[in-house]
């Protein structure tokens, strides 16, 4: 269900509803409030957390899913190890390791340039290890010349909307 606000219904109060024989109302209206607390505390906490903290879960928590982004299905690999590489103009990189490869990816909270995509890609030379995907994350947005450079290198853009489906699938809160 996409609606989050339709799933916390259903969870919380038409399942507690269709129970209503189980239980009296007061531990009924005991138990809807402890969990609406609980939810409030865990979006607390998804709020204070960064982006980069956000997408270095969300890559940890990739277990070989098939999604499908931009209308193409893919299939998101297991990582063995996941580590962040702070940027020189605020971009973060991440690099994830598994079996026979690499995936490098990078956040950028400012609208990328060609000079932004060239930059990735000389960095994406300087790995060690086979680049099985390279990602783009460009929530500040992307120039029409740095998307073209993008499609032109196969690099797999991921816009806003993108990032907070797949951060929404895994439960890690959206980024904006």
């Amino acid at each position: 269900i996409s609606d989050r606000l339709f799933a916390f219904w259903l969870r919380s109060c038409f399942e507690r509803k269709s129970n209503v024989l189980a239980r009296n109302i007061a531990e009924q209206s005991l138990g809807f409030r402890e969990e609406a607390e609980e939810a409030m505390r865990h979006f607390s906490g998804l709020l204070k957390k960064g982006s980069h903290e956000k997408l270095i879960e969300l890559f940890a928590s990739f277990k070989g899913e098939m999604v499908e982004i931009d209308q193409k299905a893919h299939r998101l690999p297991h990582f063995s190890e996941v580590r962040l590489y702070n940027g020189k103009k605020g971009e973060f990189t991440i690099v994830g390791n598994k079996e026979g490869g690499t995936w490098v990816s990078s956040f950028f909270e400012h609208e990328i340039t060609e000079e932004d995509v060239a930059e990735f890609l000389k960095q994406c030379g300087q790995v060690n290890r086979p680049i099985h995907q390279k990602v783009l994350i460009p929530v500040g947005g992307i120039s029409e010349n740095a998307r073209l450079l993008a499609k032109k290198e196969k690099l797999w853009t991921w816009d806003l909307g993108s990032v907070n489906t797949l951060l929404d699938l895994f439960g890690h809160g959206a980024v904006l």
